[in-house]
């Protein structure tokens, strides 16, 4: 079956058109927008997502996932959920996933197709976009939660904080007590200072 993908500049839909043997084509609508570039050489860019930058090279039959900016752990985490969902939709060989030679980023062969009704690259490219449709509540639930916590942190509600001097001062606060030891091996002991603890 071809798959038909028309990119249309001003409208956020794809039509994509299944033709069946000795049947009407059966046409599909799937609702999805992507941040695409297209580079001198046909490399094809997505940048929609906030953490990593994927790329696909038509020419050589790739997905190479690229950290954005910064390089942190989330990072890897994000390019290799991509290529496990990319693997479950059967787009790319398992045993192709290995470092790219950028240093955080990771590259997958995509399958070559062995019908001529089928196209390689746009499978990949809608799968690709549906991975980024249904990361994205998850995406913007992580950045609402961290907003929240900012907020609640820099802007702390009247019952959540205090003002300079409205706890009174003791001695003894918290529950790390002073002079209290941990040495490793021979349990819990006391450094004796010159006052007598209350």
């Amino acid at each position: 079956m071809p798959i038909k993908v028309e990119i249309k500049s001003e409208e956020d839909k794809v039509k994509v058109i299944l033709h069946r043997k000795k049947q009407q084509p059966l046409e599909i609508t799937i609702p999805f927008s992507l941040a695409i570039r297209r580079t001198i050489d046909g490399e094809i860019l997505i940048l929609d997502h906030p953490e990593i930058d994927i790329s696909i090279l038509p020419a050589k039959m790739k997905v190479i996932v690229f950290p954005k900016e910064h390089l942190d752990a989330d990072s890897y985490g994000y390019a290799d959920q991509l290529f496990k969902y990319l693997h479950k939709k059967r787009v790319i060989k398992p045993e192709s996933i290995k470092s790219g030679n950028v240093y955080g980023s990771l590259e997958a062969t995509i399958r070559e197709s062995k019908s001529d009704d089928m196209d390689s690259i746009q499978l990949a490219l809608m799968s690709v976009a549906l991975y980024i449709q249904k990361e994205k509540d998850y995406l913007d639930y992580t950045k609402e939660v961290k907003r929240e916590m900012e907020k609640r942190l820099f802007e702390p509600k009247d019952e959540e904080s205090t003002d300079l001097g409205d706890v009174p001062h003791a001695e003894f606060k918290g529950s790390i007590v002073p002079g209290l030891v941990r040495r490793y091996g021979q349990g819990f002991y006391y450094i004796y200072e010159g006052k007598n603890r209350k």
